[in-house]
């Protein structure tokens, strides 16, 4: 054991000297020294005593050493605060990465199927379809073009009898006469002649020129007998019980004629369909495509126009002479003029004929097969866009010829698979939006 003293303390102590060796009391190392060859103890002593200096200094400088540890923790806190953070932040950005990256993919399958698609299917929205070439007319396709519709006879569409003579007047009522034995005398007999003449034979000329109104008026102004003797009661039990057979005749005149007359606009209307029908037919015919699509065209608008007329209609009001005419046969009249909805073209025959012929046409019209291959074209180019709306629009466009129109309906069929496929609300767009992903 040697002794040693540290210069900085001043401390006097005993040890083995080595690397390991510090003072005792400040734990100093490169303040050391033997005391053997040092100053006597005396000047030792005064050297070493610690003066108000000396002790001043120590005392410092180990307050010095607290500090400085102190900063040395408070540094390592900080650091580790700065770490935690960081850490915290590092996590959260990694989350908010994968959010990001799964909508990503929710885009990229919603907006773009061909990166999910299998080869067949990618094959199948990329590829353009050649249309196929209309071959000779097939044995059903002409059955279809010879076929036509019948419509309403025209001309009056006749009366339900034929019109009477006064010859043949005069003879009913001389056998009517006989029969029930009954009179009417001559007197009563020239006003029957005077009504007839005035009246039921203008009427049938009316008709015969085919002014239906002055047809109709002037049989009702036939039907206004002169009461036989002034007595109603055997005026009807008389005259009304002789003239019956040509009362119920005139009556059903009458009927035709405000039939006529209610329907008059009908069976115009009917007459333009029929006629815009023969021209279309006598088109096809000569095989004349595009000008029998646009006579179809033609057909149709006129069909449409029947179609949306009013479906109930009166005939015009009745003469004043009605007035006049036995209450029994004025409500017969009257009956005859209510509203009523008239017969017209059977319109669902028609519409069924034309459909099927413009099926042929469409396979076989020029105009129409480039008009379906623009539509199909540009569909294709919008599925390489990925503008999947517009493409879907047009591809529900191609119904002929029918290469192109399977080869549509498959395009239609992946797309479907994958508007099924509609993102969250505030999620991308969908299929049906018809919007590019970025």
């Amino acid at each position: 054991m040697e002794k040693f003293v540290c210069s900085h303390c001043g401390h006097h102590f005993e040890g083995e000297a080595g690397p390991s060796l510090v003072c005792p009391n400040c734990f100093w190392s490169t303040s050391l020294e033997k005391e053997e060859g040092r100053p006597s103890p005396a000047n030792t002593a005064r050297e070493t005593l610690p003066g108000p200096s000396k002790v001043r200094s120590g005392s410092g400088a180990s307050r010095r050493g607290f500090w400085l540890w102190v900063g040395i923790v408070l540094a390592a806190l900080a650091f580790l605060s700065i770490f935690l953070f960081a850490s915290r932040h590092l996590v959260k950005q990694n989350e908010i990465l994968k959010k990001i990256e799964s909508k990503n993919a929710e885009v990229i399958a919603t907006e773009a199927p061909e990166l999910g698609l299998q080869e067949t299917e990618r094959e199948i929205l990329n590829r353009r379809v050649t249309p196929e070439s209309p071959g000779e007319i097939t044995e059903s396709e002409n059955e279809i073009l010879t076929r036509r519709v019948s419509f309403r006879p025209k001309g009056m569409r006749g009366l339900p009898s034929v019109p009477w003579s006064w010859k043949e007047f005069e003879e009913f009522l001389k056998a009517r006469e006989a029969e029930y034995k009954v009179p009417l005398g001559r007197s009563y007999r020239k006003k029957l002649e005077k009504l007839f003449k005035t009246h039921a034979l203008p009427a049938h000329e009316a008709f015969e020129a085919k002014d239906y109104l002055k047809a109709r008026d002037e049989w009702i102004r036939s039907l206004a007998f002169p009461i036989y003797g002034q007595d109603v009661k055997k005026h009807r039990g008389v005259v009304l019980t002789l003239l019956r057979p040509y009362v119920n005749d005139v009556l059903s005149k009458i009927g035709a004629m405000n039939s006529l007359l209610m329907e008059k606009d009908f069976y115009s209307a009917e007459e333009r369909v029929e006629k815009a029908y023969d021209s279309f037919y006598t088109l096809l015919q000569s095989h004349s495509w595009d000008e029998a699509r646009a006579a179809l065209l033609e057909v149709t608008q006129a069909l449409e126009g029947i179609q949306k007329s009013p479906r109930s209609v009166s005939a015009p009001p009745l003469p004043p002479e009605a007035g006049s005419i036995d209450e029994g046969i004025r409500d017969v009249l009257l009956a005859q003029a209510a509203p009523m909805e008239p017969s017209v073209l059977d319109g669902e025959i028609l519409r069924q004929d034309l459909e099927a012929k413009e099926r042929v046409i469409q396979s076989r019209s020029p105009e129409a097969l480039a008009r379906v291959r623009q539509s199909y074209d540009g569909a294709v180019t919008f599925l390489e866009s990925q503008n999947w709306k517009e493409a879907r629009r047009l591809l529900e466009t191609v119904d002929f010829p029918e290469n192109l129109a399977e080869d549509a309906k498959a395009k239609i069929q992946i797309l479907e698979r994958f508007e099924k496929r509609k993102p969250a609300p505030g999620g991308p767009p969908s299929l049906d939006s018809g919007e590019k992903s970025g």
